[in-house]
């Protein structure tokens, strides 16, 4: 527990002069000055030297994967810098060091991708989880496990019908439990093509909206009636939205419901949703970030910008060198448009979605934004494009300004992450890991929370 509240310390330490950078947005990137406001200056003076006229894209890629110099460039040191404080090997276990840790018997971890039935991306992530669930059923005794957030199923209905275990998942939309229905019958014809299907598929739903105070037993007892009792269950969630990671920390904790689970697996994502102790939260909805008594003592917080931001993915975006969308700069320009034609403040709500993708050039995207927004923007599409063309030579440094960023994200995501971990440490949980359960490049919330109760 000492090493992570260390860790936390340094890098919330070297967060903190970044702060004002990841809190910024990229919407105000012209009409709020951010070039000179919060990029450091030893940057901006070396980009102005020596980057401006180069792709912004391979630079970076160039300094993140290469070897640390301190005489190469003030942008290599930020880097580099920056690397130092994502998560390390000390703080995270990979899948073969947590089979030994945990002295996971299974061998049969390994399957052929079901690419048939997902995405490349899911079919990694659930094949790899169900291998975790299906190993810590076997060491705990578990009978049942309860997916929060079970989504589209595909998690649950392979860990029944391969790995034979009685699965229930929690799930707020209806038509995802419907779908997730319809994909379990494909994914059982399948599997018993394969010789690889339980005879009976344990995987069953329930409609709910699950919260601090959900109670797992009694959905267990209605949903799987004929085995009560006794239930020994775990709780897992593959990417649980927001607070819903929270939620399932303290499920797993909980002293009221009785038996207690025995196990928890979590992978949390969007954690701009999460609640904060900044923000307004209900008892129903207590604050997600932080969770940890050692960080709630610091006063240190994170703003639903900087949590935004943390979901930026370096390690994916560099190795596929894709370069920022046209539509960031579509977007920035229309913000400087809309208080040139119309004043700072008007329209109020400025939120114009994810049009990008259906436009073409700038001309579209503001007669588009212009529509949704209500506003009537008189400009003809030659004044719209001379109006642009204004501000193109401030588009590379708004790339370098999202990539500075873009590389800051992990040690956000960092320290949401070590302060789930401590926070299970300081509640008694010696067993509670963090582990690299997914390769960045292919899923970037590749980080799990592991637990098992004593």
């Amino acid at each position: 527990m000492d090493r992570i509240i260390l860790r936390l310390k340094a890098t919330i330490s070297f967060l903190q002069p970044f702060l004002p950078l990841i809190d910024s947005h990229m919407v105000t990137f012209l009409t709020s000055d951010i070039w000179e406001k919060y990029v450091p200056l030893q940057i901006k003076h070396e980009f102005n030297e020596n980057i401006e006229n180069n792709n912004i894209i391979d630079i970076f890629s160039k300094h993140f994967y290469s070897e640390y110099n301190s005489n190469i460039s003030e942008l290599n040191k930020f880097i580099r810098n920056a690397k130092q404080m994502y998560i390390a090997e000390e703080e995270a276990l990979n899948i073969l060091q947590l089979k030994q840790t945990l002295q996971l018997e299974r061998n049969d971890l390994n399957y052929e991708p079901l690419e048939e039935f997902m995405t490349k991306k899911k079919s990694h992530e659930v094949e790899i989880l169900v291998g975790i669930l299906a190993a810590l059923s076997d060491l705990t005794g578990t009978t049942h496990v309860v997916e929060i957030g079970d989504g589209k199923g595909y998690a649950s209905s392979l860990l029944a019908l391969r790995h034979h275990v009685r699965v229930l998942g929690l799930e707020c939309s209806q038509s995802n439990i419907v779908g997730a229905e319809k994909r379990k019958k494909k994914l059982y014809k399948y599997l018993k093509t394969s010789k690889d299907a339980d005879k009976e598929c344990h995987y069953r739903q329930a409609l709910a909206k699950v919260n601090k105070d959900t109670n797992i037993i009694e959905y267990l007892q209605q949903i799987f009636s004929e085995d009560f009792p006794p239930f020994v269950y775990g709780i897992s969630g593959l990417h649980t939205c927001g607070d819903l990671s929270p939620i399932s920390l303290n499920l797993f904790l909980s002293e009221s419901i009785t038996p207690a689970a025995r196990f928890l697996v979590n992978i949390g994502c969007c954690y701009h949703l999460l609640n904060t102790s900044e923000e307004e939260h209900t008892a129903d909805s207590p604050s997600g970030f932080p969770l940890s008594s050692f960080v709630k003592q610091t006063g240190f917080n994170l703003s639903r910008n900087a949590r935004m931001m943390s979901l930026q993915a370096p390690f994916k975006l560099l190795h596929y060198k894709q370069s920022p969308a046209p539509s960031l700069m579509y977007r920035a320009v229309l913000e400087r448009l809309l208080d040139d034609t119309f004043g700072a403040g008007y329209p109020k709500v400025r939120d114009v979605g994810r049009i990008g993708t259906k436009c073409k050039d700038f001309t579209q995207y503001v007669r588009k934004a212009s529509s949704i927004l209500g506003c009537d923007i008189t400009f003809s599409d030659e004044e719209l494009q001379q109006y642009y063309s204004k501000f193109e030579y401030s588009e590379k440094k708004l790339h370098f300004y999202f990539m500075l960023r873009v590389i800051l994200a992990p040690v956000v995501e960092g320290i949401i992450l070590l302060d789930r971990l401590l926070f299970l440490k300081e509640k008694g949980i010696e067993q509670s890991f963090l582990v690299k359960l997914f390769d960045p490049v292919i899923s970037p919330r590749c980080y799990g929370i592991v637990a098992i109760r004593d």
